[in-house]
């Protein structure tokens, strides 16, 4: 998927991983709240398109200049041998979020190991 591909709301769960009817239910919160909006632009009248908002996207601008300044501070006062188990540990749990995401896709259940 690249940007400005067109999902439906079936397509944008199975890639995501979350029932049609709650993608469909979330973005009609999300358009309640104006968060997105919808247009028909694409020669297909039956696509619409949704995207965010201009308060979305401040909000979304706000917080993200917010977030990268903690985190930047909880950095500094981390020592090397933090950072290094850290780094192990979060490395770890983008492999597990990556092997879920990738049995959701394909249909498979969930592996309860350990």
């Amino acid at each position: 998927m690249s940007d400005g591909d067109w999902l439906s709301p079936v397509r944008l769960g199975q890639h995501i991983g979350m029932p049609s009817r709650s993608v469909i239910f979330l973005l009609n919160r999300l358009e309640a709240a104006g968060l997105i909006e919808r247009s028909r632009e694409h020669a297909e009248r039956r696509h619409v398109t949704r995207r965010p908002t201009p308060a979305a996207q401040e909000r979304a601008r706000a917080f993200t200049e917010t977030s990268v300044a903690e985190i930047a501070a909880v950095l500094s006062e981390t020592d090397h041998v933090g950072l290094a188990t850290s780094t192990v540990v979060l490395g770890r749990m983008v492999e597990a979020a990556t092997a879920a995401s990738d049995r959701v896709r394909a249909g498979r259940p969930p592996a309860v190991e350990r």
